[in-house]
């Protein structure tokens, strides 16, 4: 751990309640029970927050930060727990499979079914693992080689395994069941998405939901109503956020964004990066076609390559005139 800062914010003042830097950690002056407080900070491992670690040490002067990191925050990525939730949450099955079908996917439900915990593949060591320190009605989640997401929950005294599958219908309107393995890249990646949106569509939740690379393998249609259907269910009294990076250039329009919500990233020559906002540059206006700005390099962000061509890389590719 390099650094380590947590600043309660008001609106009339900032103040620093603790500032760690490596092995060295600063409280705030007047900071309660703070011979407790450092050696708290004596039992945190090098790779570890500090602010993990006091509340796991029944330090309650950070709890309720930690617990908005719990209930609040959501890094999207791989559809973690979702096998769980899909079989014990019928109102979470049924909204994903109704979105599955108003998206086209072919997807006419989405299942989770059980299976022997032999076929689970696991290493025999985190076999024995999770055999040894799985709770009653806890739960992991086992990605396996091929993209398969498999969830082996503790009921009373034995273990259950289950993974996900999604049923289609044939042409004569027959139903079929595929592993969720066999769906195109773009069909598993929604099915990752969708969990998170549905919790977005709950002004009441509260939460900010942070995904990397929302149009992988989609559509730029769909992706742009992925978007569109988050912001129509953004009023004043709610407090969901969607933060997300894209190379989809379709979503920079000013009918959808302003220009303060996009932001760009570009490579500078010593290394680093920089964000800056399309708000940053005067002279835009409402009208400004911002796709062919950004593209003509008026916007930056776009990438320089240090060749004018493949070919020139191997003398044994072949060059024709």
């Amino acid at each position: 751990m390099i650094s380590e800062k947590l600043v309660r914010v008001t609106s009339a003042s900032k103040r620093v309640l603790f500032a760690r830097d490596g092995g060295r950690i600063e409280f705030a002056p007047g900071m309660k029970r703070l011979q407790f407080l450092r050696f708290a900070f004596e039992g945190t491992r090098e790779n570890e927050l500090f602010l993990t670690n006091s509340v796991s040490q029944n330090v309650d002067h950070f709890r309720p930060v930690s617990d908005w990191f719990r209930e609040h925050l959501r890094l999207g990525g791989p559809a973690i727990g979702i096998t769980h939730r899909i079989s014990h949450d019928n109102q979470l099955k049924g909204r994903v499979s109704h979105l599955l079908r108003q998206f086209n996917t072919g997807i006419e439900d989405l299942n989770s079914t059980e299976i022997p915990l032999e076929s689970v593949p696991m290493l025999g060591e985190v076999r024995s693992d999770i055999i040894a320190t799985l709770r009653e009605d806890h739960w992991v989640t086992i990605s396996g080689p091929t993209g398969q997401l498999f969830s082996i929950t503790r009921d009373d005294v034995r273990l259950r395994a289950a993974k996900l599958v999604a049923n289609h219908r044939n042409a004569d309107g027959t139903a079929i069941t595929f592993d969720i393995v066999m769906e195109s890249a773009g069909s598993r990646h929604l099915i990752e998405l969708l969990p998170f949106l549905v919790e977005l569509s709950d002004p009441k939740q509260g939460t900010i939901c942070v995904i990397d690379e929302l149009g992988r393998s989609l559509h730029p249609a769909l992706t742009r109503e992925l978007v569109e259907a988050f912001l129509e269910r953004c009023n004043e009294h709610g407090r969901s956020q969607l933060i997300f990076t894209t190379h989809d250039i379709h979503l920079m329009d000013q009918l959808l964004l302003r220009r303060d919500e996009m932001w760009v990233t570009e490579r500078l020559s010593s290394g680093g990066t920089r964000l800056y906002s399309f708000n940053e540059f005067k002279g835009l206006r409402a009208d400004t076609d911002l796709r062919r700005a950004y593209i003509n390099g008026q916007l930056g962000g776009v990438p320089h390559f240090g060749f004018t061509s493949m070919a020139q890389q191997d003398d044994s590719l072949p060059v024709t005139p």
